[in-house]
């Protein structure tokens, strides 16, 4: 064999061994994760993630490489991510809800919230109560006030939105029923006389409820449920619903 050819050989031999043996960013991952390496892992699944958007077994490990590396802001980014990706878990959304909550953060409080609603993951906060605190602050996070400019009680006061105690206590912590949201989302209203009335079930027509609720029907800032029990404690996702329409129709900005 010519000596050019035989060079060309050993050439292509050893190329051809490199890309056999070169391993991928994901295994250079799990090779520097699995050695405590957690810098270098984060590098590789950073790269790896970038070539393959949907891999959200990269993500995982991603959130626990920056968990090991004591960056809380970017393993908060990573699960928004998964978030974004539809992988909201019940551990994942309790942490960030965690999380944006201790650090006043309502904007993306109200974004993770919807972002759930959109996902029709509703049981995962429907053993959350609705506080008037809570209330408070998905309405804060969906007005265009920024979050940090006021503390959301005192700015669903002033803005109306929350009707202030006579004793001056905020009460932030007393959860709301179905009857008193109607009541609240009523007050934020024009007030009409509807055009059709619906039979409900727990709510007679002489209720002061009845009134309120099929109005706020027939604006379309509730759906009608005949089976709605006022005195029930209300699920925080019927309040963000609720939260959305608002924004939708203009009455909250």
């Amino acid at each position: 064999m010519p000596c050019r050819y035989y060079c060309r050989f050993l050439i292509l031999a050893f190329l051809s061994c490199s890309l056999v043996t070169r391993r991928s960013d994901f295994e250079n991952g799990i090779v520097s994760y699995r050695q405590s390496h957690y810098a270098d892992a984060a590098h590789y699944f950073e790269a790896h993630y970038k070539t393959s958007p949907q891999s959200d077994t990269a993500l995982y490990y991603l959130y626990n490489c920056y968990r090991q590396l004591s960056d809380q802001d970017r393993a908060i980014g990573v699960l928004t991510r998964l978030v974004d990706m539809g992988k909201a878990t019940t551990d994942i959304v309790q942490i960030l809800f965690d999380y944006y909550q201790s650090h006043a953060r309502y904007k993306d409080l109200y974004i993770l919230l919807t972002a759930i609603n959109g996902l029709d993951r509703r049981g995962i906060y429907e053993h959350v109560p609705l506080t008037r605190r809570l209330y408070a602050e998905i309405l804060l996070g969906a007005s265009t006030v920024s979050s940090s400019a006021s503390d959301p009680l005192v700015f669903a006061i002033t803005k109306n939105l929350i009707p202030a105690c006579p004793d001056g206590d905020f009460y932030p912590d007393d959860s709301l029923t179905y009857g008193n949201l109607i009541i609240l989302l009523d007050r934020l209203v024009k007030p009409h006389y509807p055009s059709t009335f619906r039979s409900m079930n727990h709510v007679p027509n002489t209720s002061y409820l009845y009134l309120p609720y099929m109005r706020l029907i027939e604006l379309g800032l509730l759906d009608y449920d005949p089976e709605l029990r006022p005195g029930d404690y209300a699920s925080v996702m019927f309040a963000v619903t609720c939260v959305q329409r608002l924004k939708r129709k203009g009455i909250l900005d």
